[in-house]
């Protein structure tokens, strides 16, 4: 149930009951429109005790800003926000499925599934990259499956069914913005490229290197570095990953695949997601 005494407080949405949490915000399914009929929708609010805060209104300003940089079917947008009781919230259209960190969490994927919800996280990527923006928190648990519903300010006038769709700009940026120092490092170490873990300037080069260990992860069923945070950072700064041919029996070109992908220096990675993909795909085939 929302944490709401009135469940039409937030006045166009009325809230239903959670469906997911971050760091700061809760996630509600809610309903847009008059009842008994209106859209579903996702409604990301910040925590209570965030009330008020600068710093968490800003973010979410960033996410809303960010957004409207991208239209792409693989990207989930936001389709409205503002603010209720000192607490910033947006709107997205709903996912009715789940993410697929709790997907992998049952078992690793086939290869052509693994493909295609590579291939779709890929594709919103390179939508991304060409407006200006990068994402820096590619990872299953931003990746959701299932249906993507019609939701109000989307011009897509119809459910999608077994939807691909890329979430949460909350690390976000634009290309041009200065990187943030290491100890104000925010995402998942287990998917960041080294050149975020340094603080260095990022360019869309990091996200290639998170979808490399999301393609990974999909195939083996976990990262390629695990362990304790320094284990992950010494394993990401150290450059060798452990074979994935080793680990599930694929083919051993997958391998030379992944290593371009997890390049330490960004200018020896894959230019765009999409080679990323196509050289994976054609790794499999051989």
């Amino acid at each position: 149930m929302s944490d709401f005494a009135d469940p039409a407080l937030l006045g166009r949405y009325r809230l239903r009951d959670r469906i997911g949490r971050g760091g700061s915000s809760v996630v509600y399914r809610a309903v847009a429109g008059p009842a008994p009929a209106g859209c579903p929708v996702a409604v990301k609010i910040a925590d209570p005790e965030r009330r008020g805060d600068a710093a968490t209104a800003d973010a979410f300003e960033v996410q809303v800003g960010l957004s409207a940089c991208v239209d792409h079917p693989n990207v989930l947008p936001v389709v409205d926000s503002g603010e209720v009781d000192g607490r910033p919230f947006l709107v997205m259209p709903l996912v009715e499925g789940i993410d697929l960190s709790r997907r992998l969490a049952a078992a690793e994927l086939a290869t052509t599934a693994a493909l295609r919800v590579v291939g779709a996280v890929a594709a919103g990527l390179d939508s991304v990259h060409a407006g200006g923006v990068l994402h820096l928190d590619v990872k299953p648990a931003n990746v959701l499956l299932g249906r993507l519903c019609r939701a109000p300010g989307v011009s897509r006038p119809v459910d999608v069914t077994d939807a691909v769709v890329l979430t949460d700009f909350g690390c976000g940026a634009r290309v041009q913005e200065a990187p943030a120092p290491p100890d104000q490092f925010v995402g998942s170490p287990r998917y960041a490229a080294p050149e975020r873990l340094l603080g260095a300037r990022v360019g869309p080069a990091a996200d290639v290197y998170s979808l490399t260990c999301l393609l990974y992860a999909c195939l083996a069923g976990r990262p390629p570095y695990v362990g304790d945070v320094p284990s992950v950072v010494t394993g990401h700064l150290g450059g060798v990953a452990p074979s994935l041919a080793a680990l599930t029996g694929l083919p051993t070109a997958l391998d030379e695949v992944i290593a371009v992908g997890l390049s330490v220096d960004p200018a020896d990675r894959f230019a765009r997601c999409a080679d990323l993909v196509g050289a994976a795909g054609a790794a499999l085939a051989a």
